[in-house]
């Protein structure tokens, strides 16, 4: 098993996991005790990112996450919860509120394709050109 599809299996739904991918997953936490650790923290941040949470439970099981990932002895676990906890009140923004960013990066997108697209063969005026007529 790759490490990639052991993560893929540590966030995926325990309902939709069969048999036979959890027994490898338990064998992968078995056969490497520092894993094991680090993939229940990765289900268990993936249970919170689907869960439909409250801005107080989200907080919540948030720092449980972080406090429970410092001592983990894995550098990329304790980089993350680092990390989480540096942006906390963002992270826990992102899971209570509706707003999504996705229409705005879209649009940039967009942008930086055309950018591309006539980089070293056209001057300011065309790509103005391009830009307005492209739309939003």
């Amino acid at each position: 098993m790759t490490p990639g599809q052991a993560a893929g299996l540590a966030v995926a739904r325990p309902e939709n996991r069969g048999p036979r991918e959890q027994e490898a997953l338990a064998q992968v936490g078995s056969l490497h005790p520092q894993l094991h650790g680090a993939l229940a923290r990765s289900s268990s941040f993936a249970a919170l990112l689907r869960s439909p949470s409250g801005a107080l439970e989200a907080a919540e099981h948030l720092r449980e996450g972080i406090t429970q990932a410092r001592p983990s002895g894995l550098p990329e676990v304790q980089g993350v919860a680092a990390t989480l906890s540096h942006d906390k009140d963002a992270v826990i923004a992102a899971l209570t509120l509706p707003y999504s960013h996705g229409q705005t990066a879209g649009c940039i997108t967009k942008r930086k394709l055309l950018k591309r697209s006539l980089y070293g063969r056209a001057k300011l005026d065309l790509l103005r050109a391009r830009v307005l007529s492209a739309g939003s």
